[in-house]
């Protein structure tokens, strides 16, 4: 693997080295994330959210909009099969809710690629899911 180097140079690593700065980098924006991604229920954050939406979209109560992608996996060994999507490769299926800027709100990437995007919406309101639109007044799009 070739990084660019400080003075523009080519750094040459092994794969191992670059699953380490991979692995850390990641874990340092998972640690971090929560103060970037959140869903706030404060009245004036609901209210925002759409005064937003009503001026770009004319919509009114948006909270926001979900979508959602299958990221593919390699093959994950003898307990492959629950990932296989209905396409039949290996993914998780993950969802992103964003607000009227385009900055996500919530995600949700715990779910393998068999599980339909029906079945993420229904456990959104878990402890664990998407609390916020499901205890407001907001609406939340798809597509």
């Amino acid at each position: 693997m070739f990084i660019p180097g400080l003075e523009g140079g080519l750094v040459c690593s092994s794969q191992a080295t670059a699953h380490k700065c991979i692995h850390e980098v990641t874990n340092a924006l998972y640690a971090r994330a929560a103060n970037y991604i959140n869903f706030e229920l404060v009245q004036a954050h609901q209210d925002a959210r759409a005064a937003g939406f009503s001026a770009i979209a004319g919509m009114c109560q948006v909270q926001g909009v979900i979508d959602g992608m299958h990221v593919t996996l390699h093959t994950p060994g003898q307990q492959g099969a629950p990932f296989i999507n209905i396409k039949e490769f290996h993914s998780l299926n993950v969802q992103l809710v964003c607000n009227y800027h385009l900055q996500i709100l919530h995600m949700c990437a715990h779910f393998r690629g068999s599980v339909h995007n029906s079945c993420i919406l229904e456990h959104l309101g878990d402890p664990q899911g998407l609390q916020g639109p499901c205890q407001n007044d907001g609406l939340v799009l798809g597509g």
